[in-house]
């Protein structure tokens, strides 16, 4: 698990995104005050930005860097999840675990995931994410 000093250093790196992003589509939302910790939130960023024709839309890595800081936050409140790094034979990812008094785990690679979802025509990528999570949580419990 990265400690709490390492994870604010890595998500204040990338909030920058988040607010590039958040800037251009849903600019009633002030980040100063934070942001609304919800999935609804992440797909109605990734959408606008789906369906963004204008001049100057964002790269894809803006948004992978935007949306996966977002989903990791969004995780660490709904479901008390820590950032972490999972190392195997291929490499690392930085991923937000849940782990149990049973010593069971869960791990979602924040931006693993919005990379997968790039051409995903699904509006409700990261809603689908919590239902199964919620579902998944209640099971291990």
């Amino acid at each position: 698990m990265l400690d709490q000093r390492e994870a604010s250093s890595f998500v204040d790196e990338r909030f920058n995104a988040l607010d590039v992003l958040n800037g251009r589509y849903l600019q009633e939302i002030d980040l100063r005050n934070g942001f609304p910790c919800k999935p609804e939130y992440l797909d109605a960023l990734r959408n606008s930005w789906m369906l963004d024709s204008k001049e100057g839309k964002p790269p894809f890595a803006v948004v992978v860097r935007a949306l996966g800081v977002a989903l990791g936050l969004t995780l660490q409140a709904t479901f008390e999840m820590r950032w972490g790094i999972i190392r195997d034979s291929l490499g690392e990812v930085i991923s937000m675990i849940h782990s149990d008094e049973a010593g069971n785990h869960i791990s979602v690679p924040p931006f693993s995931y919005v990379e997968k979802k790039e051409n995903v025509q699904n509006v409700e990528v990261f809603v689908d994410l919590f239902t199964v999570l919620r579902n998944n949580l209640r099971k291990a419990a």
